[in-house]
């Protein structure tokens, strides 16, 4: 087992959609994860997010955002595509 999957299954993931989006505008993609409980759920943001982040000259243009129409939803972007979470 992959360190990932067991650091998944440690959290609690249930099961994720993902859909890659284009426009004008630029490149994104919108993730919905499904985990056991409220902390599982905080755990899986925050780890995406210093990922996302890492990824971005150590979060050097990285911006968090509401997500329109889905209480509690996070997003995020920068100079690569964004991201939203619920």
């Amino acid at each position: 087992m992959s360190s990932e999957t067991a650091r998944l299954k440690r959290i609690g993931f249930l099961a994720a959609a993902r859909l890659n989006l284009d426009s004008a505008a630029g490149a994104g993609i919108s993730i919905v994860e499904q985990l056991r409980s409220s902390p599982g759920a905080r755990a899986e943001l925050a780890n995406t997010l210093s990922m996302f982040k890492a990824s971005n000259n150590g979060g050097v243009g990285v911006v968090t955002f509401r997500v329109a129409g889905i209480p509690g939803a996070i997003g995020f972007g920068g100079p690569r595509p964004s991201r939203a979470l619920a």
